[in-house]
Order: structure tokens, then C-alpha cells, then sequence
């Protein structure tokens, strides 16, 4: 937990003329761990009557990683992979000076890392990105040393015990290896699906009907960023959480 940082979001949120939005500055590349933050601002009570996170935006230099994907060396560190596995926007800074090829060669290297983010221009994301369904870009395909995306999804109706569980055994298992849970789930005697989210240790939950316009669907889908996972036993085991 970095008390330093809830404070200064604290003190910007009650500021005489609170901002509309609060930008938090991480650097990866320097080894600051993105995925810590997030914890720390999502897991603080207090902290989330007064904001709500939008977006994750990972600015990456392309001459920069295109200089070190050319010499084989690792697309980043751990911390600068798990931060573009989970971000919502991608923004390639200098784009413009990579030849097409290379150009179209890191966007191929993205979406083999991140599944839910939008690779745009500018540093812009939808509101509340975390609430809801995420954004399912693309399925990539699982780069050595990145984390792992998994998709679950179900047409039928949950069972709320079942569920509840498979979730708490999830946590436990995999707690420390957890960089971004979101999803929504139709349960048995619902009147809406439910919305979650989480990070490491942390999860929520609130209804669909807390949006403005929640889809008419029921489906469920849950997506699970990590390391370590094991995608057949966790695939295997939601499916269990049908209602009978």
C-alpha cells in the first residue's frame, strides 16, 4: 500500500475546485509496478466513495521498442509487461518514424500481450473501463515471458453459491498472480447480471444496473489476465458454476 499516493488522490479529489479527472503517473520503465497502484487505489474504501478508475493508458516509445525487438532482446520487464498486458489504450509514441513494416510488426507484438486495450493515437479511453465488459480486441496468441489472457464465458444461468465460491477459491489460489479480473455474470434470481473487478487480492462487485444502459444480453464473461494460470482447470471449473 502506498499511503503516499492515496493521499495525494484524496487531497485532489476534496480540493475547493476538484478536478473532473485525476491522472495518476506511473513509470514502468523506471520499475514502478502499475499493477500496486491499482491495488492500492481500488482496494481503499474511502478512496472509492470519492473516485472511480476510468482507464489505463500505457504510453510505449515505438522507436524504443522497435530498436530492442530488432536486437532480440525482451519487449520489457515484467512490470512494463504486466502494465501493457492489463491498459485499455495503448498509445505508440513516435510511431510516425517506424517504416510500415515495423509499424505493423509492434502492432502485431501488442495485441500478442494485451486482448483488451484499443491501440490509438492519443491518449484517450471510455469512462469506466473497468466497470462492466471489458473490451475483448483481440485473442492473443501468449508471448514468452508476458502474462496470459483468458476469456470464460457462459449461456446459462449461475448459481450464486457456486460462483461465489469458484471466486473465493480463485483469489486464494491465485491472488498474487491476478493483474486484472472483469467481467459480468448472470446468476440465478438476479434482476440484473452482476459486474466485477478486481486486481491481486482485491475483487468487487456491483449490479449492471448501476450503467446507464446495460445491455439486454445474458451471457456471462469473465476476463482473467495473470501469470501462472492454468487455463483448462479454470475454464473446466467455472463451467461447473452453471446453475442445475
Amino acid at each position: 500500500m502506498r499511503l503516499d499516493l492515496l493521499e495525494s488522490v484524496r487531497r485532489a479529489a476534496l480540493h475547493a475546485s476538484p478536478p473532473r479527472r485525476i491522472v495518476v503517473i506511473v513509470d514502468a520503465a523506471g520499475g514502478d509496478d502499475v499493477v500496486t497502484v491499482l491495488y492500492t487505489i481500488l482496494s481503499d474504501g474511502d478512496l472509492g466513495r470519492l473516485v472511480r478508475l476510468d482507464g489505463v493508458v500505457h504510453l510505449i516509445d515505438a522507436i524504443a521498442l522497435a530498436t530492442r525487438t530488432s536486437c532480440g532482446l525482451a519487449a520489457g520487464s515484467v512490470v512494463e509487461l504486466d502494465a501493457l498486458a492489463i491498459a485499455d489504450r495503448i498509445v505508440l509514441e513516435r510511431a510516425d518514424q517506424l517504416t510500415l513494416c515495423r509499424h505493423d510488426e509492434l502492432i502485431a507484438l501488442i495485441g500478442s500481450i494485451n486482448a483488451v486495450g484499443t491501440i490509438r493515437p492519443g491518449p484517450m479511453f471510455e469512462l469506466d473501463a473497468w466497470h462492466g465488459v471489458p473490451n475483448i480486441e483481440r485473442l492473443p496468441n501468449r508471448l514468452d515471458d508476458a502474462p496470459e489472457t483468458i476469456v470464460l464465458r457462459q449461456d446459462h444461468l449461475l448459481d450464486p453459491e457456486a460462483v461465489d465460491e469458484w471466486l473465493d477459491r480463485l483469489i486464494a489460489g491465485h491472488a498474487t498472480r491476478l493483474l486484472r479480473v472483469q467481467g459480468v455474470l448472470s446468476v440465478v434470481d438476479s434482476p440484473a447480471r452482476v459486474c466485477c473487478h478486481g486486481v491481486r487480492s482485491f475483487a468487487m462487485s456491483h449490479s449492471e444496473l448501476e450503467h446507464a444502459h446495460p445491455p439486454s444480453c445474458d451471457e456471462s464473461l469473465l476476463v482473467i489476465v495473470g501469470r501462472g494460470l492454468d487455463r483448462s482447470e479454470l475454464t473446466a471449473s467455472f463451467e461447473a458454476t452453471r446453475a442445475r
